[in-house]
């Protein structure tokens, strides 16, 4: 409830093996078999059908869902099976030859926090990026600096959810949305952000840049003097904080049929109009600029 505080408790791997309160008194506990299928217990150690706190961070960390399967973002992993229910999108680059195989079956010695790559001596110093949000900022001003950006998750948001039949492009959004039209909340909210940022674009002539958070990381040894104690644990180590990578748009599949030369108002490869994107275009756009965050990471 939203009136208690609980805190999690985890062994090496990042498993949450129980639960306590403010006063540090176990309000229940989690036993896991190393491939991640969770027995529930109370607080004195008797087994329970499920957690009645609805505690769902569990194996090595990841949200489970209802049917006991875990969301590792990039894929989901099912405990019973012991496998990832997807290839992984990594394909051969991971390192294994099965892109179904789960940590190369050895999850007592790995981790795989994200469904993509365990970080081990054969990877030692190996290079990624991990990427988080991507946004529309105004021009091809940096989002730290711009006076408002917006998150292409919003806009996606949008046209899932908007109730008129139709309307598949960002200018027919922004024009064809009328007060009484019907929806939620957040997708009112959502609208709102979308005809703000419209606003701000006015001002560099309807262009906008498109940018992605990401944070690289490098794979290390994490024991303390592995001279001595051997090189026994491996993790992803960050090597800076994360920061903005702004997208090379002549790089992009939506680039191949749009972009023309010139300078305002035309799409170029630093700014595109904004108001010519359709749905698809602002999920193709948002895949392959995560994919260059990522890749910026390797060099």
């Amino acid at each position: 409830t939203l009136d208690e505080r609980l805190f999690a408790l985890q062994d090496a791997n990042w498993n949450v093996t129980g639960i306590t309160n403010t006063s540090g008194t176990i309000q229940e506990r989690y036993t896991e078999t190393p491939y991640g299928v969770v027995t529930f217990r109370d607080g004195s150690g008797s087994t329970i059908s499920g957690s009645t706190k609805g505690w769902d961070i569990l194996h090595q960390g990841a949200k489970t869902d209802t049917i006991g399967d875990y969301d590792f973002r990039n894929r989901v992993y099912s405990p019973t099976l012991g496998r990832w229910l997807s290839n992984d999108p990594l394909g051969f680059e991971a390192g294994d030859n099965n892109y179904y195989s789960y940590v190369h079956n050895n999850p007592i010695k790995f981790r795989d926090p994200l469904g993509l790559e365990e970080c081990n001596k054969e990877n030692s110093g190996k290079k990624r990026g991990i990427t988080f949000q991507t946004v529309f900022s105004p021009g091809e001003v940096s989002p730290d600096f711009a006076k408002g950006s917006l998150n292409l998750l919003i806009v996606l948001s949008v046209f899932q959810d908007i109730p008129i039949p139709g309307i598949s492009k960002m200018e027919e959004l922004l024009t064809g949305l009328a007060p009484w039209t019907q929806g939620g909340k957040d997708f009112a909210m959502n609208v709102a952000y979308l005809k703000e940022f419209d606003v701000l674009l006015t001002r560099t002539g309807g262009m906008a840049s498109l940018w992605t958070k990401v944070k690289c990381q490098t794979c290390k040894c994490t024991n303390w003097f592995p001279s001595i104690s051997g090189y026994t644990n491996w993790g992803w180590t960050d090597t800076c904080a994360p920061k903005w990578f702004k997208c090379d748009l002549s790089q992009t599949e939506w680039a191949k049929e749009q972009l023309l030369p010139g300078s305002v108002g035309y799409n170029t490869k630093d700014a595109l109009l904004f108001r010519s994107l359709t749905k698809e275009d602002v999920s193709s756009l948002k895949n392959d600029c995560s994919s260059q965050a990522e890749k910026s990471c390797q060099k």
